[in-house]
């Protein structure tokens, strides 16, 4: 953090924050829809009210997915910046 500061300044400690959170939220706001919708879609088919878990893995694995499909470009970005 000395460096940072030595060679950029207060700045350059900031540097990336803004577009790590640009891909932050769109991810995380991926992630709990996906894992929503999947609970309420399954628990709707199954007629049960909770999950075994193995069932909660799989929505774990699925809403996983989804959130990596949505920011891995800004991720890209985001290393590159």
């Amino acid at each position: 953090m000395r460096k940072i500061y030595v060679n950029e300044g207060l700045k350059g400690l900031f540097k990336g924050f803004i577009v790590t959170n640009v891909r932050d939220i769109p991810q995380w706001a991926a992630f709990f829809t996906a894992i929503e919708q999947f609970k309420k879609f399954y628990l709707k088919n199954t007629g049960r009210k909770d999950f075994y878990p193995h069932e909660s893995l799989m929505a774990g694995s699925f809403a996983g997915f989804s959130c990596w499909i949505i920011s891995y470009p800004l991720d890209t970005v985001k290393t590159k910046i």
